[in-house]
């Protein structure tokens, strides 16, 4: 039978508490003990201070303000037919009226630049 400090496992207790527990019942604090201390260690080793699980906010936050891979390919696919008619365009003006030329290097010019 082994002895143990219950104020060292619920700090609660604001006076030493003596318990003796079985050999087994010893052996799995003391093995949840090192787990504990190892797991502390791995976390100061990878500068991991923080879990997810610890900030729920954290990994909702992610979840809700991540980009599809779908969203990101439909933005590449939408900027690169923009660029595209944005390439035509000088072509497209040399077909057309002096007056339809003009109003539409205007409109052109007055969206600026998008992302």
């Amino acid at each position: 039978m082994k002895t143990i400090n219950l104020q060292w496992i619920y700090p609660h207790y604001q006076h030493d508490e003596f318990v003796e527990v079985s050999d087994e019942v010893w052996e799995v604090m003391r093995q949840a003990q090192r787990e504990m201390n190892n797991y502390e260690r791995r976390k100061v080793y990878h500068r991991a201070y923080y879990s997810l699980d610890a900030y729920s906010w954290t990994e909702n936050y992610a979840l809700e303000h991540g980009r599809l891979p779908e969203e990101i390919l439909l933005e590449r696919e939408e900027r690169a037919a923009h660029l595209w008619l944005l390439a035509a365009l000088p072509e497209a003006l040399a077909h057309a009226t002096p007056t339809q030329a003009r109003q539409g290097q205007d409109k052109s010019h007055d969206r600026g630049p998008e992302r």
